[in-house]
């Protein structure tokens, strides 16, 4: 904090990861930070016997059908890291409160995309 970066010759660690995020822009990359993606990928090599099972995919909160889910379950975003939401009891989960955090994740997530454009 308080040291400026030096990105036209990065020299340190840091320096040298902002650098690639700002000029290396691999379309491979994208592929292995999709959740959804990479377990397809993984299966491929190691065998679809030792994959976590996706139980579900929808592209608004409002349309999970959480009566068809298992007891306990795991809920994550595909588009960012730490929206996970564990649910161990299905019966005594807060349905609405799921759905705010997820509906609030894809806020977020439409706000970086108009950014980027927008940049």
């Amino acid at each position: 904090m308080g040291i400026e970066l030096n990105i036209d010759t990065p020299s340190t660690f840091n320096e040298k990861i902002q650098w690639l995020k700002l000029h290396d822009h691999n379309p491979a990359y994208t592929a292995l930070v999709d959740k959804i993606a990479a377990k397809v990928k993984v299966a491929t090599i190691i065998g679809e016997e030792h994959i976590v099972p996706i139980l579900g995919q929808w592209d608004n909160a409002r349309d999970i059908d959480f009566d068809s889910l298992p007891e306990q379950f795991v809920l994550k975003c595909n588009h960012d890291q730490g929206s996970v939401v564990i649910v161990s009891d299905r019966n005594t989960m807060n349905r609405k409160e799921i759905i705010k955090i997820f509906e609030q994740k894809e806020e977020i997530k439409q706000l970086l995309e108009y950014q980027r454009i927008c940049i």
